[in-house]
């Protein structure tokens, strides 16, 4: 029997869905911001990568919670993902002139420290998560 859940069948789909949100995100960000396309481009390619990188990564955490049913893997790769995805947009908001480069210079740790956090606390509270048997 062959398994319907092959990394190259979830790579594929990663990367079919992320340009297809990608796409709509430039369209979106094009539209509302009347930001030139090639000014678009970068922080669409950046955040859409991103996006891939989470997607592919909870391939390898969802293996591992069929193993042995521990959240942990999976809440540190989505947390880093929110993180990631957070300082980004930060960066390219002020970038896009969005908000001023002071707002986006002061929130980076402050976004920093308090994902590190979360991240902590929920690994915490998934630790004594059991599977109901």
């Amino acid at each position: 029997m062959i398994s319907r859940e092959s990394f190259a069948r979830w790579l594929m789909a990663g990367i079919v869905w992320c340009s297809a949100l990608g796409l709509l995100g430039a369209i979106v960000l094009h539209t509302y911001s009347k930001a030139p396309w090639r000014t678009t481009t970068e922080p669409v390619v950046v955040m859409s990568l991103i996006l891939l990188a989470w997607y592919l990564l909870m391939f390898w955490a969802r293996r591992q919670f069929k193993r042995s049913h521990d959240l942990r893997i999976g809440t540190v790769v989505t947390g880093l993902f929110v993180m990631a995805e957070g300082v980004g947009c930060f960066r390219y908001a002020g970038k896009l002139g969005f908000v001023s480069p002071d707002a986006v210079s002061a929130n980076y740790i402050g976004l920093s420290i308090f994902m590190t956090v979360v991240i902590v606390v929920s690994v915490v509270v998934v630790s004594f998560w059991r599977r109901a048997r």
